[in-house]
């Protein structure tokens, strides 16, 4: 323990100057502090040590773009260079969400994520106690992948907007495919 000592400290003001007793103090709370926070110090030395890394690709990247532009200009393979990028080769949103994804062919990108990406859960009703009810009790619980790991196999197409007599409404179809044949999905 670094607060155990074997010889007395005199707090005596003749003895010790009140700068060394202030600047001595300082340095035994910033070791205990050093000492009792040291694996979240070493988890934020390498969060940054990640980030340094990730700007220096960044950084390399950018250059390689920049290098690959002058030299489609000057004629150079631009195959090569295509290459070293990153590309997108498919691109799946989830309409609702722990069910199969949908294939999109381009999507764009709004404020929570991709649009009509998990907009919509399942949920089932918490039950009813006989009693009283707190009305700042939630009503439903979502349902997914880890509870009823038979969703995966349930399809949900992509949101369709319907005129009705009582407004718009939004239409998702759910299916299951039984080896090569699809049927109507039920969900209470």
């Amino acid at each position: 323990n670094i607060f155990r000592s074997t010889a007395p400290i005199s707090m005596d003001s003749t003895d010790v100057a009140p700068e060394k007793v202030a600047f001595t103090a300082l340095v035994v709370l910033a070791t205990y502090a050093l000492i009792s926070h040291r694996e979240r110090i070493q988890r934020a030395i390498a969060a940054h040590s990640g980030r340094r890394k990730l700007r220096r690709l960044i950084a390399q990247h950018s250059k390689s773009s920049t290098a690959a532009a002058s030299s489609d200009e000057k004629g150079g393979d631009a195959d090569a260079d295509a290459n070293a990028c990153p590309t997108v080769s498919s691109l799946h949103v989830h309409p609702v969400k722990s069910l199969r994804p949908v294939s999109v062919s381009s999507s764009s990108v709004g404020p929570l994520g991709l649009n009509g990406d998990r907009c919509l859960m399942i949920v089932k009703p918490n039950p009813t106690p006989t009693s009283h009810s707190d009305p700042n009790k939630p009503t439903h619980r979502f349902v997914t992948q880890r509870q009823v790991a038979s969703l995966a196999t349930v399809k949900a197409s992509l949101p369709t907007i319907v005129d009705s007599d009582n407004g718009d409404k939004t239409i998702i179809r759910l299916s299951i495919d039984f080896g090569g044949s699809e049927k109507a999905v039920h969900i209470d």
